[in-house]
């Protein structure tokens, strides 16, 4: 049983006790599934490749540590990535596939960008 009381969602207008005040709903529908938005299996390829490949938090392919989503970078700290993440978001027009467009991120680090 939720201790806060209900909100408006500030995107759709539903209730919601959700700790962000977003529902659930709005984030189904905005998002869609990983195939709708491109994630297929030769994203899957290129994403198991780049991180064999660039295997540290921060790290881009031009093998560098990049301080500018990773605070385990800008820390100096060598921590295993276990996401690769997309520089500039698809959703901003950022290529899918192009391995340029890509970095390897911790979880925390990739929860933290966003």
């Amino acid at each position: 049983m939720p201790l806060a009381p209900p909100r408006l969602c500030p995107g759709c207008g539903h209730l919601t006790t959700g700790p962000c005040g977003r529902c659930l709903r709005r984030k189904d529908q905005a998002r869609g599934s990983a195939r709708a938005r491109g994630y297929n299996s030769e994203w899957t390829t290129l994403a198991r490749t780049f991180l064999t490949q660039f295997p540290w938090c921060g790290q881009r392919a031009d093998g560098q540590l990049h301080t500018e989503h990773s605070v385990c970078a800008a820390r100096g700290a060598r921590v295993e990535a276990r996401v690769v993440d997309h520089i500039r978001s698809l959703r901003d027009g950022g290529p899918l596939l192009d391995p340029h467009n890509l970095q390897s991120l911790c979880t925390s680090c990739n929860t933290r960008k966003g």
